[in-house]
């Protein structure tokens, strides 16, 4: 019986792994697999080796730049062949004629059999498609250039609901006071502060692949608009960041964040130079916690908008600047601060100032200390999650995207504004 199957194998040029000698036939599946993939490396080798000594540097850095959208694309379909191989083997362990039949399928009939396949839960073809749109997302999230997490700090709420107003920060120890011998230790009742209120919201958007989109194998679509969703999120994020440094809300004490009350403000409205600096810098040196006390803040991020970035990297590294009355040979004393401050500049302050308004500058301490704005995500899920559906009288498959944030000035003592000019 095991001949007949095996001649009729062989006329039909197709290998049945459940006859003959396991081993054997596991080898033989396998040996054009390896060398494959053996070629398949020989090919990069070839590429890294023609480009490098060819093109130079910057060629081969470009080549290994694209290794990661070259995985996705190759995985994607690597793993919509195994999708797809799925239902072709069971076909023909079962003896069935609908393994060839498969194979003759055109690409209307493939998304007729997706879609069947969507309702069961054995089904892989919809899975590798979320996972390829989730590992996208979760790259271009973590890879797109923004600013407001170098700043600011971060944190987790369990829920929706503000958090509890009797959380408070505990402070205001009194001084230690010399005891005597036999003395006796003098009792102090520690002070506490009420902290702001933090709270998320819910952001998202909702996109479809259609079955044009499907059937004209548009894996860029797979590969770049969930990207660009996951994109937005972050700088939906960083827009409210700094909308909130321009316009100047109250906060939890009823105050505008920068104020004279907080002692955070600059009157008068200047482009960044030592003078300017240092003033700003002494707001944040001289500010004292909840309870009276003197702390020290040190200075950390310096955030201009686009057009100062340049003026600032000289003023930190040069070692020697002309003063009034002193001569053109004058320490720059920035000079001893080019490695604890650290410029941050950001277009959209450029954008929410308006382009003949005043640019404002700000300078933040180390937030790990000292806190301004604090960013939370619920249970502290920072990227974007996805769920897919299927909407009845559409043909197409959609995708919800949707991350929880919640931004708020936690603390006004860690952050200093300068009102600044119109930038030419």
């Amino acid at each position: 019986m095991e001949d007949i199957k095996t001649s009729e194998n062989k006329k039909q040029k197709s290998m049945d792994l459940t006859v003959g000698h396991p081993l054997k036939q596991i080898l033989l599946f396998a040996l054009p697999l390896v060398f494959g993939t053996m070629f398949q490396q020989l090919y990069s080798f070839a590429d890294t080796v023609i480009v490098g000594r060819c093109l130079g540097i910057d060629a081969l850095a470009a080549v290994g730049a694209t290794y990661s959208l070259h995985f996705l694309i190759l995985g994607f379909v690597q793993g919509a062949c195994v999708g797809f191989g799925i239902p072709l083997a069971q076909s023909f362990g079962a003896g069935e004629k609908r393994a060839t039949e498969l194979l003759r399928m055109g690409k209307d009939d493939l998304w007729n059999m997706a879609c069947r396949q969507f309702y069961n839960p054995t089904s892989s073809f919809p899975a590798i498609l979320d996972n390829t749109i989730r590992k996208t997302i979760e790259h271009k999230y973590q890879t797109i250039p923004t600013t407001f997490q170098l700043w600011t700090s971060k944190g987790s709420v369990s829920d929706f609901k503000p958090t509890k107003d009797h959380s408070y920060l505990a402070g205001g120890a009194g001084e230690f006071l010399r005891v005597g011998e036999n003395g006796e230790l003098k009792h102090d009742t520690p002070k506490t502060e009420l902290l702001p209120q933090r709270q998320v919201d819910t952001y998202g958007r909702q996109f479809s692949m259609s079955r044009q989109a499907f059937i004209n194998d548009d894996i860029g679509f797979i590969t770049e608009v969930p990207g660009l969703y996951a994109a937005s999120a972050k700088r939906t994020i960083n827009k409210q960041v700094y909308s909130i440094l321009v316009k100047n809300p109250a906060i939890f004490d009823g105050v505008p964040l920068f104020n004279a009350a907080h002692n955070n403000l600059i009157t008068t409205g200047s482009k960044p130079s030592v003078d300017t600096l240092q003033a700003i810098m002494l707001k944040l040196l001289r500010q004292t916690d909840p309870f009276g006390e003197a702390i020290t803040i040190q200075p950390r991020y310096i955030i201009v908008p686009v057009g100062y970035g340049f003026l600032l990297s000289q003023m930190l590294e040069t070692q020697q600047i002309s003063v009034d009355g002193i001569g053109d040979k004058a320490v720059n004393p920035l000079y001893n601060y080019r490695n604890q401050l650290h410029v941050i500049e950001e277009g959209a302050l450029n954008v929410l100032a308006g382009e003949s308004a005043a640019a404002p500058w700000f300078m933040v301490g180390d937030p790990s200390y000292a806190k301004s704005l604090q960013v939370d995500y619920l249970n502290g899920q920072e990227t974007p999650t996805i769920r897919r559906s299927e909407v009845p009288g559409q043909l197409g498959y959609v995708w919800d995207i949707w991350l929880d944030w919640g931004i708020t000035a936690v603390d006004f003592r860690g952050i200093a504004k300068n009102p600044g000019v119109t930038i030419e």
